[in-house]
């Protein structure tokens, strides 16, 4: 093994349930790695929360985070434009709730996935499991 190989990565788990869920087939990929940007962020603010920081926590609606859409455009190398079009398609599916603050921009709460039930079968489609085609889900 090779030095450079030693050294852990950096990445953004995206849940396959964004792809295999035929409620979100029509959710752009864009709009996908939003989410999963958002969902990672979110995973801080529960970090935050476990070490009794409740920077990110409101007592009514429990974890939220803010992530400013100028901050994001530039990381994922997008318009500002583009983010507030993902934003919407997320609101759309009910994957995020946002709300207006006055000093800190958007506040996000991330709303869980919808699942796909224990009895979806799935099929192994070049390394990928996808969900078969089923009458009921």
């Amino acid at each position: 093994m090779q030095k450079e190989n030693k050294i852990p990565k950096r990445f953004i788990p995206i849940d396959v349930d964004l792809f295999n869920n035929p409620k979100y087939h029509t959710l752009s990929n864009g709009a996908k790695l939003v989410y999963s940007v958002y969902s990672s962020r979110f995973r801080i603010s529960f970090y935050h929360y476990l070490e009794e920081d409740y920077t990110y926590y409101d007592a009514e609606k429990g974890l939220f985070i803010y992530f400013a859409n100028e901050d994001l455009a530039r990381i994922l190398n997008v318009s500002t434009r583009s983010i507030t079009n993902y934003k919407r398609e997320l609101l759309e599916f009910g994957l995020i709730e946002v709300q207006d603050t006055k000093n800190n921009g958007h506040r996000m709460d991330i709303c869980q996935l919808v699942w796909l039930t224990k009895n979806t079968s799935y099929e192994n489609v070049g390394g990928i499991f996808l969900r078969k085609n089923t009458i009921d889900s």
